[in-house]
């Protein structure tokens, strides 16, 4: 058999006629397989778990609350002698949503 790029349309022509037919068909394939990408791939990004090298890097970025020592021992000395401070500091830490 010999083939001329002149007879490749010729070739192709009834291909093309049947593959009318079934254009709608394979336009939703089309889709169905574009929507199953783009699920794969958000789902990929969504289960990505950091390293623990980006894990340290937060963690070191975050300050931490430093409280002073002479405020606390100025709080517990004002609680022991003034007894409306130690019920209000009893009731605070029994019930701390309550105004």
């Amino acid at each position: 058999m010999k083939l001329d790029l002149k007879d490749i349309p010729n070739l192709l022509l009834p291909l093309l006629q049947k593959a009318k037919q079934y254009l709608g068909f394979m336009a939703v394939l089309f889709a169905l397989g574009l929507f199953g990408f783009v699920v794969w791939q958000i789902r990929g990004y969504a289960t990505v778990q950091p390293s623990q090298a980006e894990i340290d890097e937060k963690l070191l970025s975050l300050r931490q609350t430093k409280i002073d020592e002479d405020a606390i021992k100025r709080i517990e000395r004002l609680e022991s002698t003034n007894i409306d401070i130690k019920a209000l500091f009893d009731q605070a830490r029994d019930n701390p949503f309550q105004e």
